[in-house]
């Protein structure tokens, strides 16, 4: 057996789509090159045709239209496929055995072309990398179809197993936020803003360690604070002693201990940091190598793309839309700190929508915005 490719799969499924006017709906999602076989690509052009066509689909009217087309002869072929596809019930099977092996092949491509340019000293990197990124994502199986049915299964699959309290949500550790939004969902982008020196990053710091603390892995991308800064925070949070008592030394006798233990018990739990990661595509190559369950980024308008961008709008527009592909390719909740800027003329109360910087795109891909 060849792991690139099943001829007789490929066969099979001609012999079902030439049998079955139901097996036919998958010429949506196919194309001549996920078959390997040279006379099944002829056979499928073929039948994508006649379907086009709104033409009768048979063992003779696919012989004559993949002749016109392509000047071959395939009612030896034909008659195989019919012979290899004993029942069109079969058909999904087929189906998936020829798009898995057209994957296979697509990402053989891909890595084996990007290896033999890494032996190129003038390569760029980031463009290797991004196109392996990509190759990778197709071999995932992009245009796969869930019926509404699947959809329903799913939804009520979810619904019975919160009520049993299994919910997918994370809690954030915050009663109250987590009893108006349920928690940070997988696939789900939400977006904390607030205006400067509000206490975003405090916020985001103590979700981020109370889902660690419940046992889940977080990364946490800072462009904001430094490591040293974090770890301070952290300790004047579990130890009791002040912040500014940390900054300055000024530790009391009786806090050591304390303070201790604040370390000891805080090294243990499962968060990483990165301080150096501007763009979401670094952030996605982090993410696939430590395997997060909740990603925070601290904040988003101070990171960057390597894709052009005209303005700061369309700058944003790119990093959000970016940040919410990673959610859900990657199947976490992302939390995205976002800064408000001040309508002139209006009162300083709570921020609304529009104020964030950036604000259409940002609307728009953020599944969540909650405003401090």
């Amino acid at each position: 057996m060849n792991a690139l490719f099943d001829h007789d799969a490929e066969a099979a499924l001609i012999g079902a789509m030439m049998q079955d006017e139901n097996a036919r709906r998958h010429t949506g999602t196919l194309t001549e090159t996920d078959f390997d076989d040279d006379l099944a690509r002829v056979s499928f052009s073929a039948l994508e045709s006649l379907q086009t066509q709104h033409s009768p689909i048979d063992l003779r009217t696919l012989t004559d239209e993949a002749a016109r087309l392509s000047g071959r002869d395939v009612l030896g072929y034909l008659i195989e496929c019919n012979r290899l596809c004993p029942t069109a019930h079969n058909a999904d099977a087929y189906y998936r055995i020829v798009t898995d092996h057209s994957r296979r092949r697509a990402l053989h491509r891909t890595l084996r072309g990007q290896a033999d340019m890494l032996l190129d000293p003038t390569a760029d990197m980031d463009a290797i990398t991004e196109t392996v990124r990509i190759g990778l994502s197709a071999g995932r199986g992009n245009g796969h179809i869930v019926t509404m049915n699947d959809a329903m299964m799913t939804a009520f699959d979810g619904i019975e197993r919160a009520a049993r309290g299994e919910s997918d949500a994370i809690p954030t550790g915050i009663a109250d936020l987590d009893w108006l939004t349920g928690g940070l969902y997988p696939g789900e982008m939400t977006i904390l803003g607030a205006r400067p020196k509000k206490g975003k990053s405090s916020l985001a710091l103590e979700i981020a360690m109370n889902v660690a603390k419940a046992g889940y892995r977080v990364l946490v991308d800072s462009l904001e604070m430094s490591a040293k800064q974090y770890a301070q925070r952290v300790l004047a949070r579990h130890s009791g002693v002040g912040l500014r008592n940390i900054r300055l030394g000024q530790i009391g006798d009786n806090q050591w201990e304390p303070l201790g233990n604040a370390a000891n018990t805080c090294s243990q739990m499962p968060i990483q940091f990165t301080f150096d990661v501007y763009t979401p595509e670094e952030l996605r190559a982090v993410a696939e190598a430590v395997n997060p369950q909740l990603i925070v980024v601290d904040y988003l308008q101070l990171m960057d793309t390597k894709k052009k961008a005209d303005n700061d709008t369309v700058r944003l527009g790119k990093i959000s839309g970016a940040l919410k592909a990673l959610a859900l390719d990657c199947n976490i909740p992302v939390l995205a700190l976002a800064q408000v800027t001040r309508t002139e003329g209006r009162a300083a109360v709570m921020p609304i929508l529009k104020e964030l910087r950036g604000s259409g795109n940002l609307e728009q891909d953020a599944d969540n915005v909650i405003f401090m």
